[in-house]
């Protein structure tokens, strides 16, 4: 996951935005605790207006991507024929 610019991150990363469990007050400061259906759709409208979090969320979901595929890639290895790797 490289990216040019911020803006082609936000976007990218927009795609992995699905089901958070947020509230209103997680989003808007003078929100309630009700719960909102955070998709990438409103992630992506309530990003434009957070550009101090864009560096942070960017390494944080960047982050859980590669560990992610790391820990896809390791399972991987493990069901291959001949690995060394113990089962579990």
């Amino acid at each position: 996951m490289n990216f040019k610019s911020n803006k082609e991150a936000i976007e990218s990363l927009s795609n992995y935005v699905v089901d958070w469990d947020l509230t209103e007050l997680d989003i808007i400061s003078s929100g309630t605790n009700e719960p909102v259906p955070f998709d990438s759709d409103l992630f992506s409208e309530w990003i434009k207006d957070q550009p101090k979090l864009w560096a942070p969320l960017i390494f944080k979901i960047k982050q859980s991507y590669e560990s992610h595929i790391e820990k896809v890639n390791t399972d991987k290895k493990k069901l291959q024929p001949g690995s060394n790797q113990p089962k579990t």
